[in-house]
C-alpha cells in the first residue's frame, strides 16, 4: 500500500505531460482531415480550379502523410479536367514513380497515358499504357492497358508493335476475359498484313473459344475474310452460312450477309447475290449503316455491271439517303446511272446533292464533269458553263481540263450560237493544250464556229490549217467538203460583182451584143454572187440570143454547172433539185453534142456522171447507168476519175464487190494522185468489208507506202497493224501501233492503243505480255468513268484467259467471275464456265469442278457435233469424286447425243460400274449383261465388272460371294488389268475373315508381282496395319513410309499412312523422327 500511495503522484504527473503532447497532434489531424475534405468537396462539385489550388496547397503542408499522398493523385485529376493535360501528365507520372506501391499508381499509368492522347500523341500514349504492365504485371488493369497500348500504336501507324502488344497479352494473360477480343485485334491485324493464315489461325481461336455469340460471330466473319483471301471460297462461304444461321441476333450477321453476297456473286450466282444483300437493306432498323450502305453499294454495282440500270439506279439512290462513307459516291453513280437512263431531271438532282457533299474530295471533279454535261442535255447551258469554270477553278492541273474546255466552247457554238466567245474558248483551248489529243478537234470546230459567225475566208483558213497540220485528222473528209461547200456557195465578192455590173451596165447603155451582156451577167451572179439560179438563166439568155460560136461551149459548160450547183444549194427539197439535177444533164449533152473536143468536156463528162449516178434509184440501176456511160464515152481522158466516182456510188450503197471492182479499174488508169490516194484507201476498206483482209492490207500497205501523210494514213496504219494482230504477227503489229503513237497522236485511234496492244499479245500466244497490257488497260479504266459500263466483258474473258494459260489461276479465277457477272447467258460464258472448271480440277476441288462443268454444259457451245464435251467431264469429274449418282445422270445425258461408238462403250461401262458403287447390284447386273452382249470381245470391262460385283459383295459383309467373284476374275481374266485389284479383294477378304497370315502373304505377292500398280500404295497401308496390329513395328513403318515416299500416287492416303508412321516411330523409340513427321503433318 505505501508503495501505491508513493508512486500516485508520479502517476498524475505523467498523465498530464501526455495530454499536452498530444493535444496538438489531435488538432492538426482534424485540419488536415478537413483540408483535405475540402478540396476533394471541390472537386467533386466540379469547381476544378479551386480544387486544384487546394490541393496544390495542401501537397506543400502535408507533403508525406498517406493524404498527402492522395492529393497528388487528385491534383493531377483536377489538371486533366480543366485541360492542362501536360501538366497532368507529369504530376500522374510523378505520382506513378515515386509511389509504385501505392494502389492508385497502375491508375496513374493510365492517366499518364491518356493525358498523352488528349494531346495527340499517341505513340507516347500506346507506351504508357505499355509501362503499366511493365511496372505492375499483376494489376488488374494490365490486360487493359495492352489492349490499350496496341490500339493507339496502331493508330499511330506502328503496326508491329501493335502486334507485338497483343501477342504479349495473349501469352501473359491467357486467362484473361480480354484475351479473345485481343485475338480478334490480333487477326484483324494479320489481315490487314496479308498474313491470311495466321489471321485464320487466330479468328478460328476467337470462333471455336468465345462463349459470347457477339464475339464468336465477328470471328467466324474474319475467318471468312481470311479464307477467302486464301482463296479457300467453299470454306469461307461455310463459316458465313454459320454466322446467318446461327447468330442472326448478332452485329456481325449483317457483315456476314454482306461477303456472303460478294462470293456469290464471284462464283457467278448473282441472284444469290442479290437475295443476300437485300436482307441487310430490308432489315434497316437493325442493320448497321455502314453494312447497309455497302450492301446497297454492291447491289448498285452489280446490277449496273449488268447493264439493268434501273435496279441500280434504285439501289445506288438508297445507298446516298444512308449516312456514311459511301454516299458521295452512291450519289455520283446514282447521278450516272439515271444519265444512262435518259432521266435527266434526276440525274441534275443527284449530282447536285453529290457536289454538295463535303466528303467529296478529289471525286468532285468527276462530279463536275459529270453535270456540265447533264446540264448541256437538259438545256441549262450557262449552268453547264458554269460547272466548266468551277472545274478549271478547283482542278486546273486535270488531265481532263482539254475536255471541259471543249464542251465549254461547243456549248457557245451549238447552243447559245455565241460564235465569238466560241472562238475565243477553242483558241484559249488550242494555245494552252497543242499537244492534246482534242486538237484537232478544237481546230475543226473553230473553223465551223467561224463559218457559222459569217467569217467565210477566216473559216476556209482555219479549215486549211487544219488539214495542214493535221493531214490524217477523222475531221479531215468533213473538213475538206466544207472548205469546198464554202468556196463554191459562200465566198462572195460582192464588191467586184457590183463593179462589174456598173461595167456592164454602161455597155447596155453603148448597145453591146446583148448575148455577150447576157454572159458576162452570168458570170457575175456565178463567181462574185453564188446565185447560181440566176446565172443559168443568163447563160441559157445568151445561149437563145446567138452568143459567139467560140463561146458557146463556155455557156453551155458553166450553164449546167449553175444547174448543178443550184441543185446542191436546194438541200433537201427533192423536186426541185431533181429538176435542176435533169437540167444540168441536159446542158452537159449539149455541150458535149456541140463542142465534143472542147477543154470542158472532160469536166463534163465527170460531172454529169455524178449527178446521173446520184439519180440511179438502186444498185441494179447503178450498174446499167455506169455502163451506159462507159460504153457512150469510151475515150474519156479521166477513166480514172470516171472509174473512181462510179466506185464511190458504189460504196455509198453498200455495193462493196462492185465498189473495189471499180477502185481497181481506176488504179489501171494511171490515175492523177488525188484520185489514186483515194481509191487505194477505199479498195482496201472495201476488200476488208467483203471479208478478204489480206487482199485488203495489199491495197493499204500501197497507200501507205506512197502516202504516208495522207488524209487516210492513220485509218490504213491502223487497218494494216489489226491485220497482223489478227494474224499473230506481233512485232509487226506492235510496230504499227507505235508509229500511230508516233504519227497521229490527235487520232481517235490513240485511246484504243492499249486494248489493240494487248490484243495483239493475246492473239500471238504471249500471254504474259497481254496480262500485262490488260491490267494496265484495267488499271486506267476501272476509276470513276462516265461509261459505267467502260470495261468490255471481252477484255475480262481474255485477261482471264490469259492468266488461266500461265497457270496463274487465282488470277484467271478473279477475272472469269467478274465477266460472268457481266455476262452469263452466251457461249462464251459457257467457256468461263469451263475455264473455272479447269482451274477447280487444278487446285484439286473436285466437287467444285464439277459444278462449273454442270454449268458449262448448259451451253449450246458445249456441245461439238452432238456431243457435249461439258457434261462428260463433268460426269467424269462426279465418277473420280465418287458422286456416282450425278455421276450416272451426266454420263446419260451425254450418250443421248451422237457419240462415237469406243466413248459409248467407255461411258455405259462407267454407268455400269457407278451403280455397283452405290450398291445397286440389281441395275448393275442387267446393265452389265446388256453391255457384254453387246460388247462381247471387251474383256477387260467384263472382268472389271465382275470385280466391282465382289467389292459389293464384300460391302455387304458376303466374304462368300466376294471370294467367288474375285477367283472368277483371276481364273477367267488372268491377263486384264484389274487383275491385281482382285488379287486385292481376296486378301481383304483373308484379312476380315480373320486370317492374317494368309491375308499378309497375298499382300506382299501383290507388291511382288505389282510393284507399279494403281493398287499398290493401298496394299501397303492395309500390309502396315496389318503389321502394325501384329506389333511388328519395324516392317509396318518401313510400309507406311514407302507410301510417303511417293506420295503423288496416292495422295488420300497420304495423311493415314503419315499419322500412323509417327505411332510407328514412337514405338520404335524413334521420336526426333517422330516429332519432324508429326511437324510435317501439322
Amino acid at each position: 500500500m505505501l508503495h501505491f500511495h508513493c508512486m500516485k503522484p508520479r502517476y498524475h504527473l505523467f498523465l498530464i505531460l501526455s495530454i499536452v503532447v498530444w493535444s496538438p497532434l489531435v488538432a492538426q489531424d482534424t485540419r488536415e482531415n478537413a483540408d483535405f475534405k475540402l478540396a476533394v468537396n471541390l472537386y467533386n462539385d466540379k469547381l476544378f480550379d479551386l480544387a486544384l489550388e487546394q490541393f496544390r496547397q495542401f501537397v506543400a503542408t502535408y507533403p508525406n502523410t498517406q493524404q498527402g499522398i492522395e492529393a497528388r493523385y487528385y491534383l493531377g485529376l483536377s489538371q486533366a479536367k480543366m485541360g492542362k493535360h501536360d501538366d497532368a501528365r507529369l504530376t500522374f507520372q510523378n505520382f506513378a514513380l515515386a509511389f509504385p506501391d501505392n494502389q492508385r499508381a497502375p491508375e496513374a499509368w493510365w492517366n499518364v497515358a491518356e493525358q498523352y492522347a488528349a494531346m495527340k500523341n499517341l505513340r507516347e500514349a500506346a507506351l504508357a499504357f505499355e509501362r503499366l504492365k511493365t511496372f505492375h504485371p499483376k494489376s488488374k488493369l494490365a490486360p487493359n492497358a495492352l489492349v490499350q497500348a496496341s490500339e493507339y500504336f496502331e493508330r499511330a501507324g506502328d503496326s508491329d508493335n501493335a502486334r507485338r502488344v497483343l501477342r504479349t497479352l495473349i501469352v501473359d494473360y491467357a486467362s484473361s476475359d480480354v484475351v479473345l477480343p485481343a485475338r480478334l485485334k490480333l487477326a484483324q491485324r494479320y489481315l490487314a498484313e496479308r498474313q491470311n493464315d495466321l489471321a485464320r489461325a487466330e479468328a478460328k481461336r476467337v470462333a471455336d473459344g468465345s462463349k459470347d455469340p457477339d464475339l464468336a460471330s465477328q470471328g467466324l466473319v474474319l475467318m471468312a475474310k481470311a479464307l477467302v483471301s486464301l482463296k479457300k471460297y467453299e470454306e469461307a462461304q461455310r463459316a458465313l452460312n454459320d454466322v446467318v444461321k446461327n447468330y442472326r441476333s448478332t452485329p456481325a450477321y449483317y457483315s456476314a450477309l454482306l461477303l456472303l453476297g460478294s462470293l456469290l456473286r464471284e462464283s457467278g450466282d448473282v441472284v444469290q447475290a442479290f437475295s443476300s444483300w437485300k436482307l441487310i437493306d430490308v432489315d434497316s432498323a437493325r442493320a448497321p449503316a455502314s453494312v447497309r450502305q455497302q450492301a446497297l453499294m454492291e447491289s448498285g454495282n452489280t446490277s449496273s455491271d449488268r447493264g439493268e440500270f434501273a435496279r441500280a439506279l434504285q439501289s445506288y439512290e438508297r445507298a446516298g439517303a444512308v449516312r456514311g462513307d459511301l454516299r458521295f459516291d452512291a450519289r455520283l453513280r446514282a447521278g450516272l446511272v439515271a444519265e444512262q437512263l435518259n432521266d435527266v431531271r434526276k440525274a441534275r438532282t443527284l449530282l447536285m446533292l453529290a457536289r454538295d457533299d463535303s466528303s467529296a474530295a478529289d471525286g468532285l471533279g468527276e462530279a463536275l464533269i459529270a453535270s456540265a454535261r447533264i446540264e448541256e442535255k437538259a438545256g441549262n447551258f450557262f449552268e453547264a458553263l458554269r460547272m466548266v469554270s468551277l472545274f478549271a477553278e478547283k482542278f486546273p492541273r486535270d488531265a481532263r481540263m482539254p475536255e471541259m474546255q471543249l464542251r465549254g466552247a461547243r456549248i457557245y457554238s451549238e447552243h447559245l450560237r455565241d460564235e465569238v466567245q466560241a472562238v475565243s474558248r477553242y483558241d484559249a483551248l488550242i494555245n494552252s493544250y497543242p499537244t492534246s489529243a482534242l486538237i484537232d478537234d478544237a481546230l475543226f470546230e473553230r473553223a465551223e464556229a467561224l463559218r457559222l459567225g459569217g467569217a467565210t475566208e477566216r473559216a476556209l483558213e482555219a479549215y486549211d490549217d487544219l488539214l495542214k497540220r493535221y493531214p490524217a485528222s477523222d475531221f479531215a473528209e468533213s473538213a475538206h467538203i466544207a472548205a469546198l461547200r464554202l468556196r463554191t456557195f459562200e465566198l462572195k465578192n460582192k464588191e467586184a460583182g457590183l463593179e462589174k455590173l456598173a461595167l456592164l451596165v454602161g455597155d447596155v447603155i453603148a448597145q453591146q451584143s446583148r448575148s455577150a451582156l447576157a454572159l458576162r451577167l452570168g458570170d457575175i451572179y456565178f463567181y462574185d454572187l453564188k446565185d447560181f439560179g440566176k446565172s443559168a438563166e443568163q447563160y441559157a439568155a445568151a445561149l437563145r440570143l446567138g452568143l459567139a460560136a467560140d463561146r458557146r461551149a463556155l455557156a453551155w459548160y458553166l450553164q449546167a454547172k449553175s444547174y448543178e450547183n443550184a441543185a446542191e444549194q436546194s438541200g433537201s427539197n427533192a423536186a426541185p433539185k431533181q429538176d435542176m439535177m435533169l437540167k444540168a444533164i441536159a446542158a452537159f449533152d449539149s455541150l458535149l453534142k456541140t463542142s465534143p473536143a472542147s477543154e470542158w468536156t472532160d469536166d463534163a463528162l465527170a460531172s454529169q456522171l455524178n449527178i446521173r449516178l446520184r439519180l440511179a434509184a438502186g444498185t441494179a440501176d447503178l450498174r446499167s447507168t455506169s455502163a451506159d456511160f462507159l460504153q457512150a464515152h469510151p475515150l474519156s481522158k479521166r477513166r480514172d476519175l470516171v472509174q473512181f466516182s462510179i466506185g464511190e456510188a458504189f460504196r455509198r450503197r453498200q455495193s462493196f464487190e462492185d465498189a473495189a471492182r471499180s477502185y481497181a479499174l481506176a488504179l489501171k488508169e494511171r490515175p492523177l494522185k488525188d484520185v489514186e490516194a483515194s481509191a487505194l484507201y477505199r479498195l482496201g476498206e472495201s476488200l476488208t468489208k467483203l471479208g478478204l483482209p489480206d487482199s485488203a492490207s495489199i491495197a493499204f500497205r500501197e497507200y501507205l507506202r506512197k502516202y504516208q501523210n495522207g488524209e487516210f494514213s492513220a485509218k490504213a496504219t491502223w487497218a494494216v497493224a489489226r491485220e497482223e494482230a489478227r494474224r499473230g504477227e506481233l512485232r509487226s503489229a506492235l510496230e504499227l501501233y507505235q508509229q500511230i503513237e508516233q504519227r497521229y497522236p490527235y487520232t481517235a485511234f490513240v485511246g484504243q492503243l492499249a486494248e489493240a496492244r494487248a490484243d495483239a499479245y493475246f492473239k500471238a500466244g504471249d500471254y504474259a505480255n497481254a496480262a500485262s497490257q490488260y491490267q494496265k488497260l484495267l488499271g486506267t479504266m476501272e476509276g470513276r468513268s462516265p461509261e459505267l459500263r467502260s470495261i468490255s466483258p471481252e477484255v475480262l474473258y481474255n485477261v482471264g484467259v490469259s492468266f488461266a494459260r500461265l497457270a496463274k489461276w487465282e488470277d484467271a479465277q478473279r477475272y472469269y467471275t467478274q465477266y460472268l457477272v457481266r455476262d452469263d447467258s452466251t457461249e462464251r460464258a459457257g467457256k468461263v464456265y469451263y475455264g473455272l472448271a479447269t482451274i477447280a480440277r487444278e487446285q484439286n476441288n473436285i466437287s467444285l469442278a464439277a459444278q462449273y462443268l454442270q454449268r458449262a454444259s448448259q451451253f449450246a457451245g458445249a456441245s461439238t457435233g452432238g456431243f457435249n464435251q461439258a457434261s462428260f467431264e463433268a460426269a467424269e469429274l462426279f465418277f473420280r469424286n465418287e458422286e456416282y449418282a450425278n455421276a450416272i445422270e451426266k454420263y446419260e445425258q451425254v450418250t443421248e447425243k451422237g457419240v462415237g461408238d469406243s466413248l459409248r462403250q467407255y461411258i455405259l461401262s462407267r454407268i455400269v460400274v457407278s451403280y455397283y458403287r452405290l450398291n445397286n447390284a440389281r441395275e448393275g447386273d442387267v446393265r452389265s449383261a446388256a453391255f457384254v452382249k453387246s460388247y462381247p470381245n471387251q474383256a477387260a470391262t467384263a472382268a472389271e465388272f465382275e470385280y466391282e460385283r465382289g467389292m459389293y459383295f464384300l460391302r455387304k459383309d458376303d466374304y462368300v460371294s466376294a471370294k467367288r467373284r474375285f477367283d472368277n476374275v483371276i481364273q477367267q481374266y488372268p491377263t486384264t488389268p484389274i487383275l491385281p485389284n482382285a488379287a486385292y479383294g481376296n486378301a481383304r477378304v483373308a484379312e476380315l475373315t480373320n486370317k492374317t497370315t494368309d491375308a499378309v502373304k497375298l499382300y506382299e505377292g501383290i507388291l511382288l508381282r505389282y510393284p507399279a500398280v494403281s493398287i499398290a500404295p493401298r496394299v501397303r497401308l492395309a500390309l502396315g496395319n496389318l503389321y502394325y496390329s501384329q506389333e511388328q513395328w519395324d516392317p509396318a513403318a518401313r510400309q507406311y513410309k514407302a507410301i510417303l515416299d511417293s506420295e503423288s500416287r496416292a495422295p488420300d492416303l497420304v495423311p493415314f499412312a503419315m499419322n500412323n508412321l509417327i505411332m510407328a516411330y514412337k514405338q520404335l523409340s524413334m521420336f526426333d523422327a517422330a516429332l519432324d513427321l508429326t511437324r510435317k503433318y501439322i
